[in-house]
């Protein structure tokens, strides 16, 4: 069976993630299993468990290549994060703000 937004809201809960929250998720997309409507749905649980008055953040560190290769093509609006498809797509959701650093973390206001 898959996840969905709900089950998945539903199990943040019981973790005891609740509304007003600073959630700084770490994470493994393919370790979930199935979810219906793929990345879109973890961060649309997550983003709904911690609802407006929350701060989810995850890494989107680019970890390609030696330190001085990674400054050197760091670009903030297009360099891809490279710890994993949850960070990536919340990289590139509208309203997502992202450290002007080479190897640091993304954030987004609720």
């Amino acid at each position: 069976m898959a996840h969905t937004i709900e089950s998945l809201g539903c199990d943040l809960r019981l973790l005891g993630i609740s509304e007003g929250d600073v959630l700084f998720v770490h994470s493994s997309f393919k370790s979930l299993g199935p979810v219906d409507g793929g990345a879109e749905t973890v961060v649309a649980a997550l983003m709904d468990v911690v609802g407006l008055s929350g701060l989810l953040l995850m890494p989107s560190f680019n970890l390609l290549g030696d330190r001085g290769a990674r400054a050197d093509a760091w670009v903030i609006e297009t360099t891809p994060s490279t710890v994993g498809w949850l960070t990536e797509f919340f990289r590139q959701m509208p309203g997502t703000y992202r450290s002007d650093q080479i190897a640091t973390s993304g954030a987004r206001e609720l």
